[in-house]
């Protein structure tokens, strides 16, 4: 018989605001006892003040990496920069016939200190030998 997989790390993963940073093995890691727990396909899903990357490049919604790639350390989360102090996504796992149920994948976001940004500048305008303060 088929025994589906099992997500037996979904650790919480900090990133800095705007950073990108790995998912390795150590927060995210799946076990299947009759299929080869490099064969078992992530489907990634709702990416929530970021983007999941396979390689630097974006993952859109529904698509897929093996856990192969994560051993590799292929996989990471970019933060799309915003200010907010979490950031996930969700995923199933399938051996190529059963899938496990959906599991959320939550990261902490450390703020970082953004510098000031000028949203208006009307001008000013001074009359010749006149004095604006």
């Amino acid at each position: 018989s088929n025994d589906p997989p099992v997500v037996t790390r979904n650790n919480v993963l900090t990133v800095d605001e705007g950073g990108t940073v790995t998912i390795d093995t150590d927060h995210l890691w799946t076990v299947d006892s009759d299929t080869g727990n490099s064969e078992l396909q992530y489907t990634v899903t709702d990416t929530s003040s970021g983007a999941v990357l396979l390689d630097g490049g974006p993952l859109p919604d529904g698509s897929t990496f093996r856990q192969s790639e994560l051993e590799q350390q292929l996989i990471s989360f970019r933060h799309d920069g915003s200010e907010t102090t979490s950031a996930s996504f969700t995923f199933t796992v399938s051996d190529g016939s059963l899938v496990t149920g959906t599991h959320v994948f939550r990261l902490n976001v450390s703020p970082v200190n953004d510098g000031p940004i000028v949203t208006r500048n009307a001008g000013l305008t001074v009359d010749e030998g006149a004095r604006e303060t």
